[in-house]
């Protein structure tokens, strides 16, 4: 990795820390993004043939008749045994119990 000083206004620099706060991610990690999307060739569309789109569609369920299905139960249990994490910043209390109250009433059918 290389290391790279650069001289900015104070201004622009408490910008840039505000912005990063926001996102939740280091000064650092937010300049890099920055750069990487200001360096990034422009997106371009292009057709794709027909034999590329059924290929794609076979393949595509194929994987999803291997990951198979779940009941509603067995996706309650495995959620019940996952660790407890703190929701993210800006998630509300109130949001979250919504949330809660949909997956249980889900769970009761």
């Amino acid at each position: 990795m290389t290391r790279m000083t650069l001289r900015i206004p104070d201004s622009l620099h408490v910008r840039l820390v505000e912005a990063a706060g926001r996102e939740g991610v280091s000064l650092n990690q937010y300049l890099v993004y920055l750069l990487a999307q200001g360096s990034a060739s422009p997106y371009s569309v292009r057709p794709v043939p027909e034999d590329e789109v059924r290929e794609q569609r076979r393949e595509y369920g194929d994987f999803l008749e291997e990951l198979g299905s779940v009941t509603d139960a067995e996706l309650g249990a495995v959620l019940e045994e996952r660790d407890s994490v703190q929701p993210e910043p800006g998630l509300t209390e109130e949001l979250v119990e919504r949330l809660e109250s949909i997956r249980s009433r889900r769970a009761g059918r």
